[in-house]
């Protein structure tokens, strides 16, 4: 019985990290998690289908393109003067609570777009091209906030943890959500579908007014953004870092994007695939994703976020072009199975990066320049692979995808020669010592 409970307790402990934090970063992680995970009923249930369902509207293969390109062309625009917005503000949650609000108003009318008598793809980029405005809003506040709930110290722990449990919640919904769109007769699945990430969303949204945050001092005079970004590429301390890990984001998400379209042609326009196949792919990802956060939560606390951020680009990178081997599903699922692990990794590490690749009087801008950099990949990444479509079979334009996130993986590892030139040597003086060793 004692066994039992100390298990019990281990796992407690593991899950929730009461005794491991202090009491007050322990209220904002079990907010921010809760909020996370009603935000993840909502993400889980609709963004794995948005290209299904523009599929099932008759869009064509520049409409599914647009889902990704114009959203990210809002973003491109916007980022610079919503993080100057942000910045006139020495609380971020109002900016948060709002803009989750206003965003998340806008399934309601998608759920009533497979009513329209047309144009009903072209219905589903309105409104989502529009959901994006205060969307951005509210990620570039909600970032900046987190940066000052949670120290640097407890980063790798907390947003393990809450990656583990928001990340299961998706993995769930994505299941369910795919079962339901095949067992509810169209159109009545979409519009139980985003009717409950309506639902979700506004839970998630008045959850996350429940954070304790310190207001921050609003400089007095805030010099001009090409200026700061200037002086933030030339600081000694983190600049040629910055510089290093925003090329390599760029060539990543731009690969990302380019077959972001693909996929939901591959699968369900060319493989005839029914969703809830498409679902379980999603799911069992989100499964191993979800069993690996606490696993890399902890290696990042070892051995940093730089080397587990490369790993997880190796993954990324070989992905597309591993994918299209085979178009049996078991080959198929496995290999999402395989990817949730790098996916992990990639999730938690990207994010600690971006809060520490730069020093803390450049953070806004730092963000601000992340985001509008890889929202221009949105806008043309997934033009190029639609594009790419009409010159190459779909096998080979999945192929250049992993070529340009190599090219990605090529300049992060560039920037951490010297970090890995040093663990080759170490690696190459134990492979002696063994040899030594054992043949003496």
């Amino acid at each position: 019985m004692l066994a039992c409970v100390n298990f019990l307790c281990g796992i407690r402990e593991v899950f929730f990290l009461k005794s491991q934090i202090p009491s007050e970063i322990y209220h904002n992680y079990r907010i921010s998690t809760k909020e996370g995970m009603f935000a993840s009923l909502a993400i889980g249930a609709v963004n794995p289908f948005l290209g299904i369902f523009a599929v099932a509207m008759d869009a064509p293969n520049v409409v599914i393109g647009l889902i990704t390109a114009l959203p990210s062309l809002i973003n491109f625009f916007m980022m610079i003067p919503a993080a100057r917005f942000t910045d006139r503000h020495q609380r971020k949650l109002p900016l948060v609570f709002w803009g989750a609000l206003i965003a998340r108003m806008f399934y309601l009318p998608m759920a009533a777009i497979p009513y329209l008598a047309g144009m009903r793809g072209e219905a589903l980029i309105l409104l989502f091209t529009l959901m994006t405005i205060p969307t951005v809003i509210m990620n570039l506040s909600w970032t900046s906030m987190m940066g000052s709930l949670f120290p640097v110290q407890h980063r790798g722990q907390v947003f393990g943890k809450r990656n583990t449990w928001c990340g299961l919640v998706s993995m769930l919904t994505t299941v369910a959500a795919g079962f339901l769109l095949d067992v509810i007769p169209e159109p009545y699945n979409w519009t139980v579908l985003f009717t409950a990430a309506f639902v979700a969303g506004q839970a998630s949204t008045f959850i996350v007014r429940g954070h304790h945050e310190d207001p921050r001092p609003v400089p007095a005079e805030k010099k001009p953004y090409l200026q700061q970004l200037k002086g933030m590429l030339q600081d000694e301390a983190t600049g040629k870092k910055y510089a290093v890990f925003l090329t390599a984001s760029f060539l990543l998400h731009l690969g990302i994007n380019f077959s972001a379209p693909l996929f939901s042609i591959y699968l369900a326009r060319i493989l005839e695939l029914p969703n809830t196949l498409i679902g379980w792919m999603i799911t069992l990802m989100g499964a191993t994703a979800v069993l690996s956060s606490m696993f890399w939560g902890s290696k990042v606390s070892l051995h940093g976020d730089d080397l587990i951020f490369a790993f997880a680009l190796v993954g990324m990178v070989a992905f597309p072009a591993v994918f299209v081997l085979s178009t049996s599903p078991i080959y198929m699922l496995g290999l999402h199975v395989i990817l949730g692990i790098f996916i992990a990794a990639f999730n938690l590490t990207l994010f600690n990066l971006l809060l520490s690749s730069a020093s803390h009087q450049f953070a806004s801008v730092s963000v601000a320049t992340f985001h509008t950099v890889n929202s221009l990949t949105g806008i043309i990444g997934p033009f190029l692979g639609t594009l790419a479509l009409t010159i190459v079979p779909i096998r080979g334009a999945f192929v250049l995808s992993t070529v340009i996130r190599l090219l990605g993986l090529l300049v992060f590892a560039w920037g951490l020669r010297d970090t890995l030139r040093t663990l080759m040597h170490g690696f190459w003086q134990r492979v002696q010592k063994n040899l030594k060793r054992n043949f003496p």
